[in-house]
């Protein structure tokens, strides 16, 4: 029978379901607070009459006590004096003032415990966003804030958080292969130029001794633009070995 009732609020009553049917003007913080702040304020308004109510319905009953006491004694004699006013009028005034702070006190009580307690809710969704934004600052694009539900503003911005880091990752990954087949693919050439140029270089110094410098500097400057080169397609491997350190690896390279 458990096990039923518990498929049936599972299939039926289930959390995504019930969010699912909430408008989406509730789902708003702003539109949530201001409902919070009116439950509490008549919540706090039933619980101050409630109190209120039995702290003076106890004074008044100890009062009445006194009454029926003093009205025993007068019909057996024991007490000839009878009391014009038996109950004070600022002594009610007293008891309504016990009254109004203690229910007042404990009101202010329940009202900061729930505030807190909203306010630690948002600020630890605020601090686990702000953890995976630095994160994925600092190339773990891996961590997520683990909200599956849109239930106020800061829910609706983790999962986007989440959402937006899920395809930066694939996109990441993606330029990661493409960079490694074009690294491999072409550092090779690149390497056998140069080599070839360096060839040359050494034969026509060899062979020529009296070229020109012209020449030369050709040859230099061609050696230096293939190690330029070859700089680069070791920065592309070296970005598809860690995302992270794309920027340096790009800035070093040339």
């Amino acid at each position: 029978m458990k096990a039923r009732l518990t498929a049936f609020f599972n299939r039926h009553l289930s959390k995504r379901k019930l969010l699912a049917v909430l408008p989406a003007w509730m789902k708003s913080s702003a539109i949530q607070q201001g409902l919070m702040f009116g439950s509490v304020s008549i919540i706090s308004l039933v619980l101050m009459a409630t109190v209120t109510f039995f702290y003076v319905e106890h004074e008044l009953k100890d009062q009445n006590r006194e009454i029926v006491k003093e009205s025993q004694q007068l019909a057996t004699g024991h007490h000839k004096e009878v009391d014009d006013d038996p109950i004070e009028d600022d002594e009610i005034l007293a008891v309504l003032a016990s009254g109004f702070v203690l229910a007042g006190v404990l009101v202010s009580i329940f009202t900061v415990a729930l505030v807190i307690a909203m306010s630690r809710i948002s600020q630890k969704r605020i601090n686990r966003i702000e953890k995976v934004l630095n994160a994925a600052a600092e190339g773990d694009l891996s961590s997520r804030t683990q909200v599956k539900y849109t239930t106020s503003d800061l829910a609706r911005i983790s999962v986007s958080v989440d959402d937006m880091l899920s395809r930066l990752e694939g996109s990441v990954a993606a330029m990661s292969d493409i960079s490694a087949n074009i690294a491999h693919e072409l550092k090779t050439p690149i390497t056998r130029l140069r080599h070839n140029l360096l060839t040359l270089r050494e034969d026509a110094e060899r062979v020529e001794p009296n070229l020109e410098d012209t020449f030369i500097e050709e040859l230099d400057k061609a050696l230096e633009d293939s190690q330029r080169l070859a700089s680069i397609f070791d920065a592309l491997l070296r970005i598809s070995q860690s995302p992270a350190h794309a920027e340096a690896a790009l800035w070093h390279s040339t």
